[in-house]
């Protein structure tokens, strides 16, 4: 807690009064000393502190008719400061009663009690200078009348002037520009020096483009003629934006015959300037630097609203963009936007939209309708087409965050496809390419993500209602009518289904080598078709109707096997020499005697083992008959 004990006021006026000095200012500050110590009595540790400092016309209670905050330094405790220094004295106070000072520091209540001034401060407002305002200026002070009666003069008095131009007190005569003031003795000269010019003599007109009104003086007024300001007045470049201040031209300074409101500046053909209302002709033809450029550029630098609006119909303006270049607002039965071109060539388009970057060339936005419909009646994209010249962008891209289709096609006439895709020109050319980027997993065949998704949506078919059809027209045994490529561990072409074919494949000719389902693999240890039973108990994996199974190329699971010199090892043994069993004691071998007119036979029972010596399978006649040369069997072999 801090205390402000002020065990000496001094409240020193400092006032450099003088009868003789007619440009001295009394100065309306006095001192204040006070000692600030803290609730021990001691004087608080040196630095700054805020004090307020008011004067009151009571002793208690009351507003301050003045205040004054400051920031005072403290040595020792002590503090000094000029009050009424930092902030003037406003003229009401006048010091012609009693003052009561109060004091408040560092944010503290205000002491008390408040401090009486005593007389010093007074000298502000002194008694001889309450009669000097009816004093009479002699060339001593000794001579100046103060009584009352000074402020009367007798007829033809000299030596006093009481007042000039109704001011009275010490006056002070400045000249202003060229003019000097000099004082010699009691004369005082007011003029031009020579040389600095003799000030403005008289003033003419001199042609149209001026009026002078009184130019013999004293005051002449100059100003512009009506009509004064034409095209031969003006230098070239005279009017620029810094030559014309804001708001300098008004309404009421122009001519209402030559200028009105909304008006703009045009030319007239021949090197003049006219005004006229601003209007928009069409069409509209660019001349001059404007011909190899754009007709119309209209730009909109603020961060929302529309660049260019069109309205069309009742109910216009219920769009549902808030930022545009162009926007056009259609009621019922209007078109926003129709674009049309009769150009000569596929380089032209009735509506064109480019995007930069990731941008969007053209967008639609549908609340039930079409977001985009494009109608064509003699092109090859039928209702919609768009063409692609760049070699890594996307034709057509669809992006659906919803749950609606991001791509539907949809056919309603017979024989009218829904997504027709062709894909012709580069030999990697594609017509429909179905990726999904995704890494999530579904948690079925039907909820995954997909590239492709073929439905048939109906519960009770007809006959071949196909969810995703791939047909082949080729007749030179090449082209795919539907393909399936994975490039990892997964499928190619994935089917499945409740109940019915989850794959099925058919070929129709009766007579070409045609194949319903072909399966292929490059790599020695996966199949080309595998089947798979993954029910409880014991299932069927593979169902062959109505056919024999047919093996064929060059290491063919079924083959035949010849007696030779070379491959009769023993008397009674002949040694299989074929890829698909060689080395695998675990390969099931099913071998029978082939009998037939004019063929060596074998008709001996046989046995067929494995030789973990030679890693061969061979085949040998039990009851010890040797074997002739010649001699066929039939071998098919079962991996496992």
């Amino acid at each position: 807690m801090k205390k402000f004990i002020i065990p000496a006021l001094l409240l020193c006026l400092l006032l450099a009064v003088s009868s003789h000095t007619a440009s001295a200012q009394i100065p309306r500050t006095f001192t204040y000393q006070g000692l600030v110590v803290d609730n021990t009595g001691r004087p608080v540790a040196d630095g700054s502190h805020t004090i307020v400092i008011s004067l009151y016309t009571n002793p208690t209670g009351g507003n301050a008719i003045f205040s004054e905050n400051q920031s005072v330094n403290t040595l020792k405790g002590l503090l000094s400061t000029s009050i009424g220094f930092q902030t003037p004295f406003p003229a009401s106070v006048k010091f012609d009663s009693a003052y009561f000072l109060g004091i408040a520091i560092d944010g503290g209540a205000e002491l008390t009690p408040r401090t009486m001034l005593t007389s010093a401060p007074y000298a502000l407002n002194s008694a001889n200078a309450v009669n000097a305002g009816n004093a009479l200026t002699a060339n001593s002070a000794a001579k100046a009348k103060i009584a009352d009666s000074a402020s009367a003069l007798t007829a033809n008095a000299t030596g006093v002037v009481r007042s000039l131009n109704g001011r009275g007190g010490d006056l002070l005569i400045e000249g202003t520009g060229a003019t000097k003031v000099t004082t010699i003795g009691t004369t005082i000269s007011i003029n031009v020096p020579v040389g600095t010019g003799n000030g403005i003599q008289g003033v003419s007109a001199g042609d149209t483009s001026i009026a002078v009104s009184s130019s013999a003086g004293p005051v002449a007024s100059v100003t512009v003629a009506p009509l004064g300001i034409n095209h031969s007045k003006m230098a070239a470049n005279a009017i620029t934006n810094g030559n014309v201040m804001d708001t300098s031209i008004t309404i009421a300074k122009l001519n209402a015959k030559e200028v009105t409101r909304n008006y703009v500046a045009s030319a007239d053909g021949n090197g003049n300037v006219v005004w006229q209302q601003p209007f928009l002709q069409m069409p509209y033809t660019a001349i001059g630097a404007n011909a190899t450029g754009s007709v119309f550029t209209v730009a909109n630098t603020g961060s929302v609203g529309t660049t260019i609006r069109g309205l069309a119909g009742a109910g216009a303006g219920l769009g549902i963009v808030t930022t545009a270049a162009i926007w056009a607002d259609a009621g019922t039965n209007y078109n926003g936007v129709v674009g049309y071109s009769d150009g000569g060539s596929s380089s032209y388009a009735g509506v064109q939209g480019r995007g930069n970057n990731t941008s969007t060339g053209v967008a639609g936005i549908a609340a039930g309708g079409n977001a985009i419909s494009g109608i064509s009646t003699t092109g090859r994209g039928g209702y919609f087409q768009t063409t692609n010249s760049s070699n890594s962008a996307n034709t057509l891209e669809a992006s659906n965050a919803g749950t609606g289709d991001a791509i539907r096609g949809a056919s309603t006439a017979d024989g009218i496809t829904g997504v027709h895709g062709i894909g012709f020109g580069q030999a990697n050319s594609l017509g429909v390419l179905g990726e999904t980027l995704s890494a999530d997993a579904g948690t079925g065949v039907l909820t995954g993500p997909t590239g492709v998704y073929g439905k048939a949506s109906s519960t009770a078919p007809a006959a071949w209602s196909a969810g995703v059809r791939g047909i082949n027209p080729s007749s030179n045994g090449n082209g795919i009518g539907v393909a399936g490529y994975q490039a990892g561990s997964g499928w190619g072409v994935y089917g499945e289904t409740p109940s019915g074919n989850a794959v099925y494949g058919k070929a129709t000719n009766t007579s070409a080598a045609n194949n319903g389902v072909v399966g292929e693999t490059a790599s020695p240890n996966g199949a080309g078709v595998k089947a798979t039973y993954t029910g409880t108990g014991v299932g069927v994996a593979l169902q062959v109707n109505n056919g024999a199974i047919k093996v064929s190329g060059t290491n063919k699971c079924a083959f035949v096997q010849t007696v030779t010199v070379a491959n009769k090892i023993t008397a009674t043994d002949t040694e299989i020499d074929n890829p698909i069993c060689d080395g695998d004691p675990n390969a099931i071998l099913l071998v029978t005697n082939q009998i037939a007119a004019g063929n060596i036979s074998n008709k001996n029972p046989i046995a067929v083992v494995y030789n973990s010596t030679t890693n061969h399978w061979q085949i040998e006649n039990i009851n010890g008959t040797a074997l002739t040369a010649g001699t066929l069997f039939n071998v098919l072999v079962i991996k496992q």
